[in-house]
């Protein structure tokens, strides 16, 4: 509610609801990696975030989103890892295993408080060197919130695993907004 007014008189008036559009920063091959999810986050109204790392392919790829006929998403390339990491409320990790040292490095101060997404495939192996992988990141970002995501590739389905149940709901959301089905696990 707030007050506006009417007619010389003060009312009383319902405020409408604004949507938040979250901003998230993919690192990796998003184009090579997972690119029903790429194409269908573009549909969803969220900025996102491209890291540019000198690959024709990956800039022909986000030209490729922007394309799309539904494509709602605001969608950029940046070159700078720790300037996306620092705009982004969501930080997506789309290859987590191949996360360089010096990519945690540069973003470990931007990154507090911030949701990291570890996102597969239904194809990658997910086993105990992924499991490893996010023990390790929880020790080096202790206070980012990690978020695994486990994408199928129809595009249909997102089972999700952390420890944070609020980052759960924020990517349940965010994954919704992208048109997926979300489990948790």
């Amino acid at each position: 509610m707030h007050l506006r007014k009417q007619g010389g008189k003060f009312v009383l008036s319902k405020m409408k609801k604004m949507e938040v559009q979250e901003t998230i920063a993919f690192i990796g091959g998003a184009g090579k990696n997972c690119p029903v999810l790429m194409k269908k986050m573009a549909k969803g109204k969220l900025r996102l975030l491209f890291l540019y790392n000198e690959d024709e392919k990956s800039l022909d790829f986000v030209q490729q989103l922007r394309a799309e006929q539904n494509a709602e998403a605001e969608i950029e390339v940046v070159n700078c890892v720790k300037e996306s990491c620092w705009e982004a409320d969501i930080i997506a990790f789309v290859d987590p295993e191949a996360i360089e040292e010096d990519v945690l490095r540069k973003i470990k101060e931007v990154a507090t408080q911030k949701i990291l997404l570890l996102i597969t495939t239904e194809h990658q192996d997910n086993t105990s060197s992924f499991v490893c992988r996010v023990s390790e990141l929880e020790n080096e970002l202790p206070y980012s919130k990690i978020v695994s995501v486990k994408v199928d590739s129809l595009g249909m389905t997102a089972r999700l695993s952390a420890k944070d149940q609020e980052a759960l709901q924020v990517v349940g959301e965010v994954m919704g907004k992208a048109g997926y089905e979300t489990e948790i696990l």
